[in-house]
């Protein structure tokens, strides 16, 4: 399948293979079928990683895969086990507000698990995701509310 050299792509260390391969994964994503298979083939240590990139078109474009990975339940397991929360819970803080929302969404999608909940608190994101309850965007502080 086409997984396996896209998850490859995401350790590139050029900014525009990584664009490309999480653009593809992002439209991979939103399909229910797919969400599964990709955290399968192993797509969430490199997606991890790139939560760290100090592109913000890339953080962006990974929140969003991880975001809708996050809605099928054992992939929200999976995620938080794979050391996700404190990636996101530092993008929260991020300049860009596109970042700030999708960071937010996917702790959103997490915490519908009660496990990840208290993750969340453990690692101290509520105190982050409280925050942005008062940021003068309403898709940030909608996801917030939602995450809370």
């Amino acid at each position: 399948g086409c997984l396996p050299p896209l998850i490859a792509m995401l350790n590139s260390v050029k900014t525009a293979l990584q664009l490309q391969s999480t653009g593809v994964l992002r439209n991979l994503s939103v399909k229910m079928e797919n969400k599964l298979t990709m955290v399968q083939e192993g797509s969430l240590p490199p997606l991890v990683r790139l939560l760290e990139s100090p592109e913000e078109e890339v953080q962006l474009q990974v929140c969003v895969v991880l975001r809708n990975l996050a809605v099928n339940a054992s992939n929200k397991v999976k995620m938080v086990q794979a050391n996700v929360l404190p990636a996101l819970l530092k993008l929260l803080r991020s300049p860009n507000l596109r970042v700030q929302e999708q960071a937010c969404a996917t702790c959103q999608n997490l915490s519908v698990n009660n496990d990840n909940k208290l993750k969340l608190i453990e690692e101290g994101g509520i105190r982050a995701i409280v925050l942005l309850l008062s940021v003068q965007d309403l898709a940030v502080s909608e996801h917030a509310a939602g995450a809370l």
